[in-house]
């Protein structure tokens, strides 16, 4: 760019568009949805306890009628359970999550390697059960209870494990982009320094080329110039930290 051309800030048009709030209202999305998915997991917890509960019930109930409304929620539990293990550790997309999403869940939770595999035999457990159920093979108490204290248990702590990782991860990014936030602003404000000091240094350079009268007249247009460029400088600072707010908030 040569000294006789202004500088200018960038189109404000294009700047604006950033600013109507849509990539806000899709962070807001994306976090609403990763909850939805995080109250999932937490909700296995709820899930087991109502399928042990539902094996009692099925032991218990006075008729087959009743038996046969306990199966039905058994395996609508079952059936919950199954779809949470396996957005946690399938290799399906089954709620249509975007891939970088659905791979953020599934490195979190087999993390553990130990927890997977508790995880994934108490599924076993369940749908070995859902199919004895079906066969009309009823169990004993003595087998209800055992089912409760192989699953309930264990999918009470497992799932506390993953979605208090699960949560600790999305605090830990959001740290990150805050961190890059101070960052940048502390870049900005020192250009808008360096910018002020070019400005002040241009006023200064005209007033002097203004008392040097003629030989001083081409200096003061090269000192105009300078201002103008710190000026734009300033514009410029300005609305690029205003679009990257907008793009990190």
């Amino acid at each position: 760019m040569s000294i006789s051309q202004k500088f200018s800030p960038p189109n404000a048009s294009k700047i604006t568009s950033y600013s109507d709030g849509s990539r806000s209202k899709k962070n807001a999305d994306s976090f609403q949805k990763d909850r939805e998915i995080l109250d999932q997991i937490t909700l296995t917890r709820s899930v087991a306890l109502q399928m042990s509960l539902r094996v009692m019930a099925i032991i218990a109930a006075p008729s087959s009628k009743d038996r046969d409304v306990s199966i039905e929620e058994f395996n609508a539990y079952q059936e919950k359970y199954l779809k949470t293990l396996g957005l946690l550790f399938g290799k399906d997309n089954i709620l249509d999550l975007p891939q970088d999403k659905l791979d953020w869940i599934r490195q979190i939770a087999s993390q553990d390697g130990e927890l997977r595999q508790r995880v994934l035999s108490c599924g076993e457990r369940i749908k070995s059960l859902g199919t004895r159920l079906a066969e009309g093979n009823i169990p004993t108490y003595r087998e209800a209870s055992q089912f409760y204290e192989a699953i309930f248990p264990a999918t009470y702590e497992s799932m506390n494990v993953i979605t208090e990782a699960l949560w600790g991860d999305l605090e830990l990014k959001k740290g990150d982009i805050d961190g890059a936030r101070q960052t940048l602003t502390s870049a900005f404000n020192d250009i808008r320094k360096i910018s002020t000091s070019i400005r002040l240094t241009a006023i200064n350079a005209s007033v002097e080329a203004a008392r040097a009268g003629d030989a001083g007249r081409g200096f003061s247009v090269i000192a105009s110039e300078v201002k103008t460029h710190a000026e734009g400088i300033q514009a410029a600072t300005d609305n690029a930290q205003s679009v990257i707010s907008t793009l990190i908030n």
